[in-house]
Formats: structure tokens, sequence, C-alpha cells
């Protein structure tokens, strides 16, 4: 019921956004969050979307997540943990990855993983997924020169 849930609400924030929504497998979901500026120019960030059984003490949690960038010897860290906790939801977390080419790495990710049990409003939904698309494309934007692409 959890995952028909989060993909209908994934659904809904694409029309509302009238953006792109996508089923990739696997009961993962990707929604392209579009966001403009005070310039004027847009730019889009992927939240991708699931249900992680029993994560929170046992209880299932919508976990929400968008890549920033790959972790190198030149990104600030002290400076980006202090400008990550701008969110209200989400937190920052950093894993192992692949890089295009198959070799290994580390992503920064913008990530929000409320309780599926407490989590029974869109607009709350629809919230959490904006900011896990807006921090995580301001880090990206300062601290990894612009576009993931992932």
């Amino acid at each position: 019921m959890s995952l028909e849930k989060l993909k209908g609400w994934m659904e809904q924030v694409a029309k509302d956004y009238n953006s792109k929504f996508a089923d990739v497998g696997n009961g993962i979901f990707r929604v392209d969050v579009p966001l403009q500026y005070k310039d004027g120019t847009w730019r889009y960030q992927y939240v991708w979307g699931r249900v992680t059984p029993g994560y929170a003490k046992g209880m299932d949690t919508y976990y929400f997540n968008s890549r920033a960038g790959e972790l190198t010897r030149g990104v600030d860290t002290y400076q980006m943990l202090q400008e990550a906790g701008m969110g209200v939801y989400s937190m920052i977390t950093v894993i192992k990855d692949k890089r295009p080419d198959g070799s290994e790495c580390e992503t920064l990710l913008v990530q929000a993983s409320p309780v599926v049990n407490f989590t029974n409003d869109y607009n709350q939904v629809k919230y959490i997924i904006s900011e896990v698309a807006e921090v995580a494309d301001f880090l990206e934007k300062k601290y990894f020169g612009g576009n993931d692409q992932n």
C-alpha cells in the first residue's frame, strides 16, 4: 500500500511541476524537480524515492534522495556541512558510488526519510521532495560546479 501511495504522490508532484516522472523499477521512482532562481534561470534536480522497510526502529520509511556531487579533495566539507543545515526534513550523507565508467567514488547525497505511518499528507511529501531537490541543487551548484547529471 505505501509503495502505491508513494508512486501516486511522486506522479502528482511531477504533474504539479509540469515535469517528468519515471518508474525506474524495483520500487524506485524519480521526479525531475524544476527550480527557478532569483535571476530567472531554471535548474532541474532529480529526486529519487522508495520505501525502505523497517528502517526507523522497525518502521517503514519513505526514502528520498538526490545527488549533489562527487566528493574530491578540493571540496570544503566543513563549510558544506554548515550550509547543508538549512533543511528542515533533509540531511546529507556520503555513499560509496560508481562513476558512469564503473570506477568507484564517494558521492554526497541529500536525503530525507519520513516514517510511512507518520506521513499521510501530500503537501508534506511535496515539501520534502522540494527541499531535498533545493538543498542538493544548492550544494551541487556551489561545491561541485553545477550539474551532476545523475
